[in-house]
């Protein structure tokens, strides 16, 4: 059975993370943090993967962020398309359809990258 990581399970994780990323050498995290140089070692791999993790979500929170950001958008531009042709003017409405239509693909692009499927 795998042994649980001893950093892992430390009060003091936090810190021992920043001082980690920090740069801080191995030998002194374990001397301030009384662990061993060698479970700060192999603790670098577990902080890796978290790190990773976060990555990912800060992706995912700024692509639903661009998501957001071309819905409203596609509102503008069809609230732009509507008032052009209520004025009849139709160079103004092919010109919003032409946008709606990009907006469109453009949404249907980062919903499949967000994995979300409504537009």
């Amino acid at each position: 059975m795998p042994r649980i990581c001893t950093v892992c399970c430390h009060p003091q994780r936090d810190a021992i993370d920043a001082a980690i990323i920090a740069g801080e050498p191995y030998r002194r995290i374990a001397t301030h943090f009384e662990t061993s140089e060698a479970a700060i070692r192999r603790h670098r791999a577990h902080l890796s993967s978290a790190m990773a993790r976060a990555q990912d979500a800060r992706d995912v929170a700024r692509a639903d962020s661009l998501l957001d950001q071309v819905r409203a958008l596609q509102v503008k531009t069809l609230e732009i398309l509507r008032k052009a042709e209520s004025a009849g003017d139709l160079r103004t409405a092919t010109a919003a359809i032409g946008q709606a239509r990009q907006n469109l693909e453009l949404l249907g692009r980062l919903a499949r990258h967000c994995g979300q499927v409504s537009l």
